[in-house]
């Protein structure tokens, strides 16, 4: 992103794309002193100043990872943590801040998450804890785990009590079932589908 006189912008354009043959630049300006940028609304205000939101695409659906699917609790709470810690990065005021916390809230509870998932801990681990040690002892290593329900939840708590960080990953993916690199296509496994 570029601030720059708007008589400048076309020599600017034309000077940037005249440095190689392969790379071309297009631009987009501002429109109602607003401007996208990645996952930001950047707005100019009269003052001067900047401030931020979250933006989304007009095509954007508010599709998350629904609560009642066949994946780790982990991951779930981990689509609150994301979403969360994104508003209070990129949102410059606790109104827009507010704002978007609602907005979450109301697409998540669509997918099913409860107000237990937003008030458990481990929704919220990204936030600073004011007394964490940092003193504590590297783990001893780290294992990989396929998730199977009521299986691999008990299965990481023992684990983890020995010292060994514990990963989880769902078994059984669309990209497992449809692709097969080389090395698979001599196997040949039978497709397993959880529906």
């Amino acid at each position: 992103m570029v601030v720059i006189k708007k008589t400048d912008v076309h020599d600017f354009t034309k000077h940037i794309n005249s440095v190689h043959d392969a790379i071309k630049f297009t631009f987009e300006e501002e429109s109602d002193n607003c401007i996208p940028m990645l996952d930001t609304m950047i707005t100019r205000n009269p003052n001067g100043c900047l401030s931020f939101c979250v933006y989304r695409k007009p095509t954007h659906t508010d599709q998350y990872l629904d609560f009642a699917s066949h994946q780790p609790l982990e991951h779930k709470l981990g689509v609150i943590r994301t979403l969360t810690h994104r508003a209070k990065t990129i949102c410059s005021d606790q109104d827009t801040l507010n704002t978007e916390l609602r907005h979450v809230k109301r697409a998540l509870s669509v997918c099913g998450y409860t107000k237990w998932a937003w008030n458990t801990p481990q929704s919220r681990k990204l936030d600073p804890k004011p007394n964490a040690r940092k003193d504590t002892a590297p783990p001893k290593g780290h294992i990989t785990l396929p998730y199977f329900q009521g299986v691999t939840e008990p299965l990481s708590r023992k684990i983890r009590k020995s010292g060994v960080v514990v990963h989880v990953r769902p078994d059984n993916t669309i990209r497992s079932i449809v692709s097969c690199t080389k090395g698979q296509a001599q196997e040949r496994r039978p497709l397993r589908c959880n529906l």
